[in-house]
């Protein structure tokens, strides 16, 4: 498993920091809004329309020595674990992902924000979809590894020590933050099935617009 280093993002001239950059996975800081700025943004699972707008999301702050690049192979391969705040043309304005470390517990990875989205709250909340798709996958808890830990403790985080994930010692920098999950209710179980049942839906449309543009 390769370590994950959530860093401290540079913030934009005269406004306070607000979300978390995660060092190989993720970006933040911003100008120039745009339609983000109506705060229409959807939060959803990551489609395969998403790949190159996550690509491009996080190879933007990767430039910057901030994160390390994510490739469309990576992502893709991975799609299944990545959450996005989209706006309304469906351009990516945040990502989350999880990474598995074992049955119960997940990394939180891939947190990162566009330039013309912060102050948004997106940050926020890409982090509390990765944490509901954690709930319906069975893990019990998060962790992530940060510089900037205020952010996961105003989420509920916790510090603990980095001792409980030998592999991360090396990243002697960071501080080390978990969150205990609740189990997955009755309720939300079937939240989840209408929501992939939708899901699905969406894609099969979109696949068969595709078909017929390409077929006229």
């Amino acid at each position: 498993m390769t370590p994950v280093e959530l860093l401290r993002e540079p913030a934009p001239a005269g406004r306070a920091e607000r979300a978390p950059a995660e060092r190989g996975d993720a970006g933040r800081g911003d100008a120039g809004r745009g339609d983000a700025g109506r705060g229409d943004a959807t939060v959803r699972r990551a489609r395969a329309a998403d790949v190159a707008g996550i690509v491009a999301l996080v190879d933007a702050w990767a430039a910057e020595g901030l994160l390390l690049p994510r490739s469309a192979a990576d992502v893709t391969g991975a799609l299944d674990d990545y959450v996005v705040a989209v706006d309304g043309r469906g351009a990516v304005l945040a990502c989350a992902a999880l990474r598995e470390y074992s049955p119960s517990l997940a990394e939180l990875v891939s947190v990162a924000v566009s330039r013309r989205a912060q102050g948004l709250g997106l940050g926020r909340r890409v982090v509390a979809r990765a944490e509901r798709l954690a709930v319906s996958r069975g893990h019990q808890a998060l962790f992530a590894h940060s510089l900037q830990p205020a952010f996961f403790t105003a989420l509920g985080y916790a510090v603990v020590e980095r001792a409980l994930y030998p592999e991360k010692r090396a990243r002697a920098q960071t501080v080390c933050l978990r969150r205990e999950l609740g189990a997955p209710t009755a309720e939300r179980a079937v939240e989840r099935a209408v929501e992939r049942a939708v899901e699905r839906a969406v894609e099969r449309t979109v696949a068969r617009g595709r078909e017929l543009a390409a077929a006229a």
